[in-house]
């Protein structure tokens, strides 16, 4: 089933549902808690946006996490602040488009659903590297560097290290009504690496394609890590994502799940990030995807295997 063309009208229905959803919540504002950042009061009836230029919209959808949805083909957002005083004030600019609580030792945590792809480009308009991720995109000049207590940190550097540290498989073209496999991995194998990071169907080199990838990244004063689904040249026709974290820096214990899911699109993204906050240790993601007409599952795992 090729999906370039895509019915409009299933879009917006399907857009209207979950704007209903968060609507319906909002209008009950007494079951839900309300959120204490660093120097000032959110609750879900804020209303979130982008400090940068962009056409996404963000919506609450829980008491920390919010959704970012760009318009299908057409989304873009610019580099915003990339040069902090201190983790509070990097903090409250990121309080502007995203909610966060605080964790047990103090700093803040929040989670992101993004939806649809899009670019990110410079004041002229031209497209530059993207992480796939808002925030880094927000945060970050256009060569993915962000300056945060006079210390220059090239976020870009990092993830392509960690990226180069993974283990990614390719999945050839079905064989007997099977997806044979190819191993291609970036590094050897090591205990935490049992489980790969990153999936192509039916390989990174076809023109049509889609990936599952587990990230997680640590820098100065603040960490990310979850999961993406991405396709190249033909859409899923669904996708879903559940997250297990391990939100502390020893333990691999299991202490949160999360699940998104998109129909009819080229990229969801499911991730937890934090400020002055201990990284997540690991994250075991579990992903599927109805696409070209085949039912894909893998289990991707980064950082410590979460039990």
């Amino acid at each position: 089933m090729d999906t370039k063309n895509i019915n409009n009208s299933r879009r917006d229905f399907l857009k209207t549902l979950s704007i209903a959803t968060t609507a319906t919540l909002l209008t009950n504002p007494s079951s839900l808690l309300a959120l204490t950042p660093v120097s000032k009061i959110k609750t879900l009836s804020t209303s979130l946006r982008l400090p940068t230029n962009s056409n996404c919209e963000i919506t609450a959808i829980g008491r920390s996490k919010v959704e970012v949805r760009f318009p299908y083909d057409k989304g873009y957002l610019t580099a915003g602040r990339n040069a902090f005083r201190d983790e509070d004030d990097l903090t409250n600019y990121l309080l502007e488009a995203f909610l966060m609580e605080r964790d047990e030792k103090g700093g803040m945590r929040g989670s992101v659903r993004c939806i649809s792809a899009y670019q990110r480009i410079d004041s002229n308009g031209k497209s530059i590297f993207t992480f796939d991720d808002p925030i880094l995109d927000l945060i970050t000049d256009e060569n993915g560097i962000f300056t945060i207590s006079g210390t220059r940190v090239n976020a870009k550097d990092i993830i392509l290290a960690n990226e180069r540290e993974s283990t990614s498989i390719n999945k050839s073209a079905l064989v007997d009504g099977k997806l044979t496999k190819n191993l291609v991995s970036k590094a050897s194998f090591t205990a935490s690496q049992s489980i790969p990071s990153e999936v192509f169907f039916p390989s990174s080199g076809a023109s049509r394609r889609i990936r599952f990838k587990a990230y997680r990244d640590v820098f100065p004063g603040s960490w990310r890590a979850g999961a993406n689904i991405k396709t190249r040249r033909l859409d899923f026709v669904s996708a879903s994502i559940t997250g297990h974290y391990a939100l502390d820096t020893f333990s691999c214990a299991e202490v949160k799940v999360d699940t998104d899911s998109d129909t009819t699109d080229n990229f969801l993204n499911e991730f937890e990030f934090g400020v002055n906050s201990p990284p997540a240790s690991g994250v075991l993601s579990e992903c599927r995807a109805l696409w070209d007409g085949n039912n894909l599952s893998e289990t991707l795992a980064k950082g410590c295997i979460v039990s």
